[in-house]
């Protein structure tokens, strides 16, 4: 290490190399945009994944254990598909209002990994009960959408070079937020 270069004092390295940018040339303006479209894109999809499996994981608490599996099924994509739809509404409004000059084909590839990113927590959770005993649906669409975000926060901290130490770690700080934010909207109500 020269005496010009900082030291690697949180184990992240050079968040350049983390977005795979420093690959040896300048990329042009073409080449950034790309690349910050696909990340942007990639935002948009996780954080719908995350803000649609707390969402369910607050209303899978107020589920009854004796459920049956048709009933569980019906939270779930009732959930999955009202967030889906209030956040279409709310997304497209916004964007309209605020910045109505937006390049409206990345306004709809934004939208359609947010809408994505709510259909793989509902087809997860669906899996789940579906594999389920009808007794068990419930809990199964619980530990589906729990292990969704683990695995969510693991994925993306091993595509940018995380250890996996670091990734199982957030994974776990990552899912216990979700429980204490579902569980604090379950309190609320009760």
């Amino acid at each position: 290490m020269t005496t010009d270069e900082a030291p690697d004092l949180d184990g992240l390295g050079d968040l350049d190399d983390l977005h795979g940018v420093d690959d040896g040339h300048e990329p042009d303006d073409a080449e950034t945009e790309e690349e910050r479209e696909r990340i942007g894109l990639k935002r948009e999809r996780v954080t719908m994944e995350l803000y649609t499996s707390i969402t369910l994981l607050a209303g899978l608490y107020f589920a009854h254990d004796g459920w049956e599996e048709e009933k569980v099924f019906g939270l779930v994509w009732g959930t999955t598909l009202g967030l889906a739809a209030a956040h279409w509404f709310a997304f497209s409004m916004a964007n309209k209002l605020v910045d109505p000059t937006r390049d409206r084909r990345l306004v709809l590839r934004e939208l359609k990994a947010q809408l994505a990113g709510a259909a793989i927590v509902g087809a997860w959770a669906s899996v789940a009960i579906a594999i389920a005993s009808e007794d068990h649906a419930r809990v199964a669409a619980q530990i589906a959408v729990v292990s969704l975000i683990g695995y969510v926060v693991v994925r993306l901290g091993r595509s940018y070079g995380q250890p996996w130490r670091r990734c199982i770690w957030s994974a776990v700080v990552a899912v216990l937020a979700a429980g204490l934010i579902a569980g604090f909207k379950e309190g609320m109500l009760e």
